[in-house]
């Protein structure tokens, strides 16, 4: 479920900020076969809803997106690829529930850029009957909930991304105020001031 897509349009290449997408689920899923049998379809959904959440946010940003990830060596490896394209800043998305080691592993490995923590959900109503395919799925919002606790407490970088649904997601504006933001290196500095509560 890992593909790195880093792409940039030639003409923009040097205007948009650059984001670090990270898409996080668990090991686990693996580890208990829920990726096979009755679960077999899990593995292509989630890479479906990257594509969604990739494509939304390519709109505004230029996209740095090594794929669906579940193991610490999977992180390790984003982060080495955010470190060498320059990101200026990185959205962490349960895009299942997850460990919180994995997300963070990348607070430890990238302590001065700021993190945005999206709290995703695919659907945008629940299905009236779930499954345990729908289930698993839709754990994203657990995710972001557990890893926000041991953000906190490791004093990271943190904004709460709260919207979760991609139809109205993040609306166009607010991506490109965030656009703005980090295209300016000045109120980039103050964003992770803020962040980091030098602010009042």
């Amino acid at each position: 479920m890992t593909e790195n897509l880093s792409r940039q349009s030639p003409s923009t290449a040097q205007e948009r900020p650059r984001i670090g997408l990270l898409l996080l689920t668990a090991e686990w899923f693996i580890e208990v076969g829920a990726t096979q049998g009755s679960f077999r379809d899990l593995p292509r959904l989630l890479d479906e809803d990257a594509a969604q959440i990739d494509v939304a946010l390519d709109a505004n940003l230029d996209i740095v997106n090594p794929g669906v990830l579940a193991t610490r060596e999977q992180v390790r490896q984003a982060v080495e690829s955010f470190c060498q394209e320059g990101v200026d800043a990185v959205v962490a998305c349960q895009i299942t529930w997850g460990e919180d080691r994995l997300i963070l592993d990348v607070v430890r490995q990238l302590p001065n850029i700021p993190l945005l923590l999206w709290c995703y959900a695919p659907f945008g109503q629940l299905p009236a009957q779930m499954t345990m395919l729908d289930l698993f799925r839709a754990s994203g919002p657990v995710g972001a909930v557990q890893a926000s606790g041991p953000l906190k407490l490791v004093g990271a970088q943190l904004v709460y991304l709260g919207q979760p649904r991609l139809g109205g997601l993040v609306a166009n504006e607010q991506l490109d105020a965030l656009a703005h933001m980090l295209e300016e290196p000045a109120q980039t500095k103050n964003f992770i001031r803020y962040l980091r509560e030098e602010v009042p």
